[in-house]
């Protein structure tokens, strides 16, 4: 009886699985997350988001013709170059459902390049000797995966081959767009698209991840369909370009906003590219330029 009698009182509090009390969890808090994570190519946006986490799914939004694909592809290369030392070499998944696989990899090529390969004027200028150097600095690598997504668009699919991408290598994963994935969806395009930003976010923390997906806006600028995407997402950019604007300089600035913003609450104007048709790169506005536009 004096043995039961010590232990029942030497017995730790019963606390219910799942739930810490406050005070056990100072060694938990005073350790530093290593949060993994790649720099945006801008300053701008750099400063308004922290970067591009694993386990993040990034939504950009815009209406089409606004310069997406022209973002997507410097981010990609930026996120490449910048992952080169990390010795876990992250890969790069690419699902550009809107263009050829030849066009996905000459984007890429002629941020290497510093001009638009994907034009007749400009390639014929350009021999094969050349267009192969391009090619080894940037496609030539099993660190560049890319769908070969001619036939089947299905979300099962989609989310199938980002699994095998992921099973590669690749870290970061472009879906460029997920309205074309819901588009060939018989049924509710609503549902398709809760559907697919669901079990992408599901997936994306599953595997630790970054995914960054494309959604066209509606006719008021609204992301297009249901706002279930927007709720899973961690950060949000809206894209935006005066696209009939009778000055060529304000035609080919970009504005890009942050919607959303989990990870640490900053929202707003992040930065303002301008892309020059010479180089097909984009370029950060200044102060001083972004005050004139």
């Amino acid at each position: 009886q004096a043995q039961f009698i010590k232990e029942w009182f030497q017995a730790p509090v019963f606390t219910p699985s799942g739930l810490k009390l406050g005070k056990n969890m100072w060694e938990e808090i005073k350790t530093p997350k290593n949060l993994k994570s790649v720099s945006y190519p801008w300053a701008g946006l750099q400063k308004k988001t922290y970067g591009i986490r694993y386990s993040e799914v990034v939504i950009v939004t815009a209406e089409t013709g606004v310069g997406k694909s022209s973002i997507l592809r410097e981010i990609e290369h930026h996120v490449l170059k910048e992952t080169l030392d990390d010795p876990e070499k992250p890969g790069v998944g690419l699902l550009h459902l809107e263009e050829s696989n030849s066009d996905t990899a000459l984007g890429l090529m002629s941020i290497t390049a510093n001009k638009p390969l994907h034009l007749p004027d400009v390639r014929e200028l350009v021999d094969e000797k050349e267009l192969r150097e391009y090619y080894d600095k940037t496609i030539n690598t099993d660190r560049i995966v890319v769908w070969d997504h001619f036939g089947s668009n299905s979300i099962h699919e989609v989310l199938s081959k980002i699994r095998h991408m992921a099973n590669l290598g690749c870290k970061y994963i472009i879906v460029d767009h997920l309205s074309i994935i819901v588009s060939d969806q018989a049924g509710d395009e609503r549902k398709a698209l809760d559907e697919i930003a669901t079990k992408l976010k599901t997936i994306c923390m599953e595997l630790s991840i970054a995914v960054i997906a494309v959604i066209h806006q509606n006719r008021n600028g609204q992301i297009r369909g249901t706002a279930g995407v927007e709720q899973l997402a961690n950060i949000v950019l809206k894209l935006f370009r005066e696209t009939e604007s009778a000055s060529e300089w304000r035609r080919n600035v970009t504005k890009v906003s942050v919607q959303k913003n989990r990870f640490c609450g900053i929202t707003g104007p992040g930065v303002y590219l301008f892309y020059d048709p010479i180089t097909a790169r984009l370029s950060e506005l200044t102060d001083d330029e972004i005050k004139a536009y």
